[in-house]
């Protein structure tokens, strides 16, 4: 069974439109892809790794032949695993780790500079004067 591993932060839907008799567009069949990653649940757990998706291999030929998801695998947010194990917390390797709709979080705004000393501050409780 092919899984997909997706570090997007929202859950995707993949959907194939067919034209109908009238020229309308009708929606065909549908597949939901996970996601999640970065953004905090009911729980206030927030997942740092790859979210899993298991499909069928139908849906995976679908998915295959859709644009969106091969602009997705090709931006590196998604990636397939068809056979074997699924590598759990590794799943995420050498993929891009989260989109521009993620919530910022306390590792974006820290200052990566070497040379700037850490700043400490002590507090010693109230002053009275």
């Amino acid at each position: 069974m092919p899984h997909i591993a997706s570090t997007l932060t929202n859950a995707t839907r993949y959907t194939e439109w067919n034209r109908g008799g009238d020229g309308r567009l009708i929606e065909g069949r549908s597949v939901v892809i996970k996601g999640g990653f970065g953004l905090a649940d009911k729980n206030f757990v927030t997942p740092t790794g790859a979210i899993l998706t298991s499909i069928s291999d139908d849906e995976l030929a679908f998915l295959e032949s859709d644009h969106h998801f091969k602009e997705h695998l090709k931006n590196g947010f998604l990636k397939i695993y068809k056979k074997g194990a699924v590598p759990g917390e590794k799943a995420a390797d050498g993929m891009q780790l989260g989109d521009k709709s993620q919530p910022l979080n306390p590792m974006q705004f820290q200052d990566n500079d070497p040379n700037k000393p850490e700043t400490l501050s002590v507090s010693t409780g109230s002053v009275s004067v």
